[in-house]
């Protein structure tokens, strides 16, 4: 499956703040990742759509609202930019990602001949650049 539109992620230092005498300093206590949204080119069967719906119902089962193990629904996502000769730049793994959010489609009969385009949203442990090996 190939989005439309990403981003590589950022980083964010999760801070605390520290005082003993005099001004208090921020020190950092660890990083903290936010949410990546990534937005797909939906095919004319919405297979992606089922794709997102079916991991939604592995994450929590519709009928008894059981929360599945946390291993049973994460993975690991690769992300890559590519340059004009198609070649990769940049390669990143996100990991124990999974998805918290994918958007609502617009129906009508306006909508007939139109590409749609979905939004997913997903939550992720951390990432790692990979270094391509020469």
């Amino acid at each position: 499956m190939y989005a439309d539109s990403a981003s590589i992620p950022g980083e964010q230092m999760r801070t605390v703040p520290f005082h003993t005498y005099g001004p208090s300093i921020v020190l950092p206590i660890g990083k903290e990742y936010g949410v990546w949204p990534v937005t797909f080119k939906m095919s004319e069967e919405m297979t992606e759509r089922t794709i997102f719906r079916e991991w939604f119902d592995i994450i929590e089962n519709r009928d008894s609202h059981n929360i599945a193990f946390y291993n049973d629904y994460v993975t690991d996502i690769e992300v890559c930019q590519k340059d004009l000769k198609n070649e990769i730049t940049e390669r990143i793994i996100l990991r124990d990602a999974y998805p918290t959010k994918y958007s609502d489609l617009e129906v009508g009969d306006g909508e007939r001949d139109k590409i749609h385009m979905m939004t997913v949203s997903f939550t992720y442990h951390r990432w790692e650049k990979i270094y391509a090996t020469r």
